[in-house]
């Protein structure tokens, strides 16, 4: 197996310890994905690592490591022609400046991402990225806004049968209206949250 497999198997290795929650397990894979990638030249391989790592340290709850990890990914991709890559680093990048209150710079993050997972025709991806939006917008205190979004959001997701995104989508128009003061409609997409 050449070194730019191995990282990449290293990668998924990883992402199976990640997933159980074992982040020291995950790390040390993740460590052995970049060596070889780097000692391959792969500068996707070494990416798709650098991301992992970012998001092993988002679970963890450490955002700065993590905001390291996802800026070094896109670092490597600078010169690269991979628009759909960097977009899926800029979701996460935007998720966690979300979580840390940096309101700006995930709606522009988003705005970026956005187009890309479109165009891509990612629509599972583009629809669960619009309520995360719609989300930092009402943060922003821009709800007539978030209520196209989230209704974009919302036809998109009921094809794919997701009742638990559905729900958290409904709650979030919810907000919009109570924050209008309109408590009737509030009420209704609370209802059909629940």
């Amino acid at each position: 197996i050449n070194n730019k497999r191995k990282a990449l198997l290293y990668v998924n290795l990883a992402s199976a310890y990640r997933t159980v929650s074992k982040y020291e397990a995950s790390l040390k894979y993740l460590g052995m994905s970049i060596r070889y990638a780097e000692s391959a030249g792969d500068k996707i391989a070494l990416a798709i690592a650098y991301g992992d790592k970012g998001s092993n340290y988002a679970y963890m709850l450490e955002n700065d490591t993590a905001t390291k990890y996802f800026l070094k990914a896109l670092d490597v991709l600078k010169d690269l022609d991979e628009p759909y890559r960097k977009a899926i680093l800029k979701q996460k990048l935007a998720n966690l400046y979300f979580k840390m209150h940096n309101f700006d710079f995930a709606k522009e993050l988003y705005d970026e991402c956005l187009i890309i997972l479109k165009e891509f025709k990612d629509y599972k991806n583009y629809y669960l990225t619009l309520v995360n939006y719609a989300d930092c917008l009402i943060q922003m205190d821009q709800t007539e806004k978030a209520k196209g979004v989230l209704k974009e959001a919302i036809e998109g997701i009921i094809p794919f049968k997701s009742p638990e995104i559905l729900a958290i989508a409904y709650g979030k128009l919810a907000k919009t209206y109570l924050a209008g003061g309109d408590v009737p409609t509030t009420e209704k997409y609370y209802k059909t949250a629940y």
